[in-house]
This record gives structure tokens, sequence and C-alpha cells, in this order.
């Protein structure tokens, strides 16, 4: 048995070697080819699309349906990882579909969708407003937003994937609408903030939001969604040093997907209720 056991590694052995010593053979040759994905975003599905950040449920559906009649498949970012990782194949003609802030237009409207149709959506939530109707003022209205118990619901279905939208960093600048913090735009570092200090204080919001989610939904967030696409390259290390993996931004455009450090400032497209897709995604291939 221990000889077998010998030649087994031998020949194992061997096989490595021969294949490493083939000409023109490379690490490089296990590399995943490049592949270009166009990432959508979306944000609110109301009865009036007033602003460029809402569309209708009929656009909405429409869009859905045409991606599906294009033969586009919608994956998660953790598809690409893996992908990117070697340990997973993408199906052809890739996109991304995003919502930012965790409306619950998305559990209502967005989420039916996605099952019937079969669809992948990414939601990046903002921690402090899930279940949400008010600010903390508990007078102050705001759009509705999901509750926790409905976000296990979509993520155990396997057509819903949750990113981190900060716990409560989505303010302009003054005090944050949650804790009543000072606070720049989103992410930003405070008018003559030490880095050190801005560092503490994004990782404090990043990384309770994080730890919450991983509680609550059983997985940690590999996706850091910046409120407003603002952010500084300091905040983009600050991030990365969080062990997160990328980051989705708001500028618009398509980008090949080659390597993991692809991932940082992923470019989406803002859908609104004029944007025609198939112009759009005509365009970008």
């Amino acid at each position: 048995m221990k000889k077998l056991k010998m030649i087994i590694v031998a020949t194992f052995v061997l096989i490595i070697l021969a294949t490493s010593l083939t000409p023109g053979f490379s690490a490089s040759d296990l590399a995943p080819e490049p592949v270009k994905i166009p990432i959508l975003m979306y944000h609110h599905i109301a009865e009036i699309a007033n602003t460029e950040m809402v569309v209708t449920l009929d656009k909405f559906r429409s869009d859905m349906s045409y991606l599906k009649n294009a033969h586009y498949n919608a994956i998660f970012v953790e598809d690409l990882i893996a992908y990117l990782n070697g340990v997973k194949e993408l199906p052809e003609n890739p996109i991304m579909i995003t919502f930012d802030d965790g409306y619950t237009s998305n559990y209502t409207y967005a989420y039916p969708i996605a099952k019937e149709l079969g669809m992948k959506m990414t939601i990046s939530i903002i921690g402090w407003s899930m279940g949400r109707s008010f600010e903390m003022d508990g007078v102050t209205p705001i759009i509705p937003h999901f509750t926790w118990e409905e976000a296990v619901e979509m993520t155990s279905s396997g057509l819903i994937s949750l990113q981190n939208h900060t716990f409560d960093l989505h303010s302009p600048p003054g005090k944050s609408f949650a804790q009543r913090f000072k606070v720049n735009r989103g992410v930003l570092p405070l008018a003559g903030e030490h880095p050190k200090a801005y560092e503490r204080r994004l990782t404090r919001d990043l990384m309770r939001h994080s730890i919450d989610m991983r509680e609550r939904l059983g997985k940690q967030p590999e996706i850091i969604c910046y409120p407003y696409g603002a952010y500084t390259k300091l905040t983009e290390q600050l991030v990365k040093n969080m062990g997160f993996t990328g980051s989705f931004s708001t500028k618009p455009g398509v980008r090949t997907y080659a390597s993991l450090d692809d991932l940082w400032e992923m470019p989406r497209f803002n859908v609104d209720e004029t944007t025609d897709l198939s112009t759009l995604l005509r365009n970008e291939n």
C-alpha cells in the first residue's frame, strides 16, 4: 500500500512538471478570460417617476423583460468574484442589476419580478433606516425601507444579494440622519478632519453595518456602495484595509473585468424612466 501511494505521488509530480515545461504554458494561462459586464443602477419604484432616481413599475417590468428576452443573464458581484478567483464560470451575456438604499418598493415590486423571471438582483442597504418610514425623530417622513425580516426572506431565495451602503453616512453635509453626529456628504472626510480620526469614524460606521448584516443574514457583505457616489482615494484605501473586495460607484460606463483589482470603483448606469435599455446596452457593446 505504501509503495502504491509513492507511485501515485510520483506520477502526480511528473504530470505537474510536464505541464509546467510545456512550451508556451505559463501561470497566466490559468487566469480567467476578461469579461465585459454592464451594471444597471436603480433606486425606488413608484407610481410616478418624479425624479431620476425613480422608475415606475411598468418601466421596471419592461426593462427586466427586455433583458430576459435579449438573453442577458443577471449575476451577483459574488459570482464575478468567484469567476475572477477561478472557481466559477459565468453565464453568457452577464449583467448586474443593482438597487441603492433598500426601499420597501424593492421588496414589494422588484423582488416578485426577480422570482418570476429568475433574475438575480443586488441591493445596497442603509443600516439605520431598515424597516423605517420616519427619521429617528419619529416625525420626519422618509421613503419606507424594507425590514430585516424581509431582507432575510429575499436573500434566502438565492435571487437577492445585499451589500453595504453605510450604517449612517448616507446624509448630506451637516448632521447625520440617524445619530445626529456631524458628517460631510456621504463618506467624505470632514473639513480639516485628521486622517486617523476619519479612519476611526469610517471604520466604526462600515464595520458596525457589516457585522450587523453578518449576524442577521449569515453573510458578510463584500462590496461598499458609496452614498451619492462620493469618495476619495483615502476612502478607497481604508475600505480595502477593512477587508472589502470592491466598491460600487455612480460613474457611468462599462468595464472589462480581468482581475480582482477591477472590482474597485465599479461603474454603473443609472436607469430612469426615460432610459432605453436596448439603445444603452447596444451602444456599450
